[in-house]
Parts: C-alpha cells; sequence; structure tokens
C-alpha cells in the first residue's frame, strides 16, 4: 500500500556486456544542453535527460517548447555517439505547462476533466492566477507557458486521460514516438498515506491522506479531497504507470522506474557492508544479477569519487546482463561537479564465464572471458586482470 512495487518487465532490446556500454547519468546543463555527452558514456549506455536541460534557452520560447528541446538533445546526442541510448523526462503526476503536450489540453475546455481543482468556498495557499485548475510554482521557470504558470495535477480517475498520456504523451511524437528516445524517466508519485521523501519534507504526500509528491504542502486541502479521493487517484495513477511500462518496454524502450537501483546498497558506507551485501547479491536468483539494476558510484556527489575501482569491482561481480553503472541525479551545470570517468571503464572483460564466487571469506570473485574481477571486502582491494594484465 501508499508506494506501489512493480515487477519490472523484462527489457526487450538486446544485452550487453561490455562495460563502457553499460554506463548510466543524468546530464543536465542550464545554458544550453550538450554537443556531446561522451565525457562519460563513451562506449554508448544510457543519458537521461531532465527536464530542466537547456532551460535558458527554452523558457525563451513563446510558449516554453521544453518537450522539443529534449528531442532536440537526444538528436546531438546520437549524432556524435549513435550507440548512446536517450531517456528524456516525463511526470504522470504534475501537468506541466512548459510541455507542448500538456498546455494544448489544458487550454482547451474538452478536456477539463482530466485536471484537478481548486475546491470551491475555500481560500487557497497558492495563487489561483484565474484558473480553476489547482497548480502551485513549487518549481515552476519563469517564461511564457501559454496559461497561467504552474504545475499542474493530472485527475487519473478519468480513463480518457489514461489512453491520452501513454498514447500520444509518452508514446507519441515528442517520446518514444520521436525515433531518438529510448526510454523515459517517469517522475513524482502519489502516496495514499503519509509519506516524507528526504529531500522534500513536507509536501502534500505528507499529508495524513498521503497526496502527489513535490507539491505545495496543502493541497489537499486546496483541492478539497477527502481520503477516498486521494486513494482512488492514487490507485489509478498505478494503472497509469503500468500500462506506460507496458507501452515502453513493447516499443523496444525501458522506465527507469522499474530498474532496481543499487539492490539495497549502503552508498555511503559500502566498504562497512561489503561483506554482507555480496554474499546477498551472489546469491542465486539475487536481485542484482536478476533484475535490471542501476548501480551508482559510492557518495556519487563527491569529486574525486570515494571507491570507483571498488564500485566497479562490485558492480562486474554482481551484475546481469541488463545492467548499468554511473551516477543518478546530481544536478544541473554548472553547480553540479564534472562527472568523473574511471579509465577503467573502457577495459574489455568479455562476457562472464560464470557467477560470483566467495573463494574464502569476505573475497569475492568472477571469471570473464577476457579478464577476471576480485574484491576483498577484509581490506577493500579490488583487483582486475584484462587480457592477462593487471589494471
Amino acid at each position: 500500500d501508499s508506494i506501489p512495487v512493480w515487477n519490472p518487465l523484462p527489457p526487450q532490446f538486446p544485452p550487453t556486456w561490455q562495460l563502457n556500454a553499460s554506463t548510466f547519468f543524468m546530464p543536465c546543463n542550464y545554458s544550453g544542453g550538450f554537443d556531446t555527452v561522451d565525457m562519460f558514456s563513451a562506449g554508448g549506455g544510457i543519458a537521461d535527460f531532465d527536464w530542466s536541460n537547456m532551460r535558458s534557452i527554452w523558457t525563451t520560447g513563446k510558449p516554453m517548447d521544453c518537450e522539443e528541446r529534449l528531442v532536440e538533445q537526444c538528436v546531438k546526442t546520437k549524432a556524435t555517439n549513435p550507440r548512446m541510448k536517450t531517456w528524456v523526462y516525463k511526470n504522470l503526476v504534475k501537468a506541466l505547462p512548459w510541455m507542448t503536450d500538456i498546455r494544448e489540453k489544458i487550454k482547451d475546455p474538452a478536456y477539463a476533466g482530466w485536471f484537478l481543482s481548486f475546491a470551491k468556498n475555500v481560500t487557497p495557499h497558492v495563487p489561483t492566477q484565474g484558473s480553476p485548475f489547482y497548480h502551485d510554482q513549487e518549481q515552476t521557470p519563469s517564461g511564457d507557458c501559454g496559461v497561467p504558470c504552474g504545475e499542474y495535477l493530472f485527475d487519473h480517475r478519468n480513463a480518457s486521460l489514461r489512453q491520452y498520456l501513454i498514447d500520444e504523451y509518452i508514446m507519441g511524437k515528442l517520446g518514444m514516438g520521436a525515433g531518438v528516445v529510448d526510454g523515459i524517466f517517469i517522475d513524482d508519485f502519489w502516496s495514499n498515506r503519509s509519506w516524507v521523501l528526504p529531500w522534500s519534507g513536507g509536501d502534500c504526500a505528507t499529508m495524513p491522506t498521503g497526496g502527489p509528491t513535490e507539491v505545495n504542502g496543502h493541497c489537499i486541502e486546496d483541492m478539497g479531497l477527502t481520503a477516498s479521493d486521494v486513494h482512488d487517484i492514487w490507485w489509478n495513477w498505478n494503472l497509469t504507470m503500468q500500462a506506460a511500462f507496458k507501452a515502453v518496454v513493447a516499443r523496444g524502450g525501458y522506465v527507469f522506474q522499474m530498474l532496481n537501483t543499487n539492490a539495497g546498497r549502503d552508498l555511503a558506507s559500502p566498504w562497512a557492508q561489503c561483506t554482507k551485501w555480496m554474499r546477498e547479491q551472489c546469491a542465486s536468483g539475487s536481485a542484482a544479477s536478476t533484475q535490471p539494476l542501476m548501480f551508482q558510484f559510492a557518495n556519487e556527489q563527491k569529486r574525486p569519487l570515494s571507491s570507483p575501482r571498488q564500485d566497479i569491482a562490485q558492480f562486474l561481480i554482481v551484475r546481469g546482463p541488463y545492467a548499468w553503472i554511473g551516477y543518478s541525479w546530481d544536478g544541473c551545470w554548472p553547480s553540479v561537479k564534472a562527472y568523473e570517468r574511471p579509465d577503467i571503464l573502457d577495459a574489455d572483460f568479455g562476457i562472464p564465464l560464470g557467477g560470483c564466487t566467495e573463494t574464502s571469506l569476505g573475497v569475492f570473485e568472477r571469471a570473464w572471458s577476457n579478464g577476471h574481477v576480485s574484491l576483498d571486502c577484509n581490506t577493500w582491494n579490488a583487483t582486475f586482470v584484462v587480457g592477462g594484465t593487471v589494471l
């Protein structure tokens, strides 16, 4: 209850064991996007672009054109690195009018039932700006939205909304149908009980009824929703999410929210939990070896990285056929530090010859067709051999 757990659907694209094609990061540049993203994923991998990418450009549009700029970034990326998989941002909780697809529907009275409204006879905690639809300004950019600017909210109790979101918003010409988009990051969620996110305490999801994440904390009151209303919206949002997963996977793509992120690994102090975690993930049928895996560098926001060799060793020893190592959301340039790229990512280990083995107490190894990887959890020492050479 409250936070859904979705069984990941198996990807329909071929797996890769090549390390530099098994990378993942979320590049974002406020000032103008990227001419190339080879600074991290030189061999391929996944580049997942946030809505804030190219923000200084698309906020000057009249009206703003965030979706088109995300597709433009994917085109640029694939022009310089055709092997790269490019993913883009979507949101199935917030109806963001700087997205062209969404703005057009907010403006059209025929679709008024798709959006949650301010309650009547209630003085809201956020400005209405003359719109009947609930919207706040929590993360709203400055610019021309084509409608009163703010973060609106979808009402997932409307079945026709679900069909539109899947067919047009997710799978249409500014999404998976663009020909250059290989996957989707679907942001935010609805909860049906109080839920506190570490980075957004006090938002609407913390209300006793639950609610949408990263929305003004008074939103349930301002919309006049009951606990039953919230539960119904949460339930139907779940159905929309599952439909989105199926549609994207059927098209040969994937969704970030289906990835197993780190398989329970402690990113703050991985050495302290090394033996325990490695034993769990070396077991037959473990999450890391069987599920699509997003594996972050420990303490990834620090430069230099605290333990890149050990991180890569753990990844190579436990990973399954669909797995990526790198960075999750770190923010946008110029505030975020440049991504550190360990040279060992370009090593060719070949394909695994078997699974993980604990060869002695706290020492884990895996043989590859062109190398060997070991990690000693007692000393926190990682050893790599490629083509007979110790790296």
